[in-house]
């Protein structure tokens, strides 16, 4: 709501994607808990890692952040996300 969509551009060989959550009805009226306090589905992270795959490819170092940060959601959908990027 409001927010620029998200690209693939990679610049000066690096790649950076940041997930901040989907809570829009506490984005804009929310505090700092309740903005990124969201847990992304397994199927929405396996929608955004074909995006990390094709900047992995191009972009020297790749950062992927997680700052869905309410009652430890980062830790999970970071770990779940590797493991879909990264199986086995």
């Amino acid at each position: 709501p409001g927010l620029p969509p998200p690209t693939e551009r990679v610049t000066g060989g690096l790649g950076y994607l940041r997930f901040h959550g989907r809570n829009s009805d506490n984005w804009w009226n929310g505090d700092n808990v309740s903005r990124y306090d969201y847990l992304y589905s397994v199927e929405e992270l396996e929608a955004c890692a074909p995006r990390i795959k094709r900047m992995a490819k191009v972009a020297r170092v790749l950062l992927v952040a997680f700052n869905n940060h309410a009652k430890g959601k980062a830790v999970r959908n970071a770990t779940e996300l590797k493991t879909i990027v990264f199986p086995g």
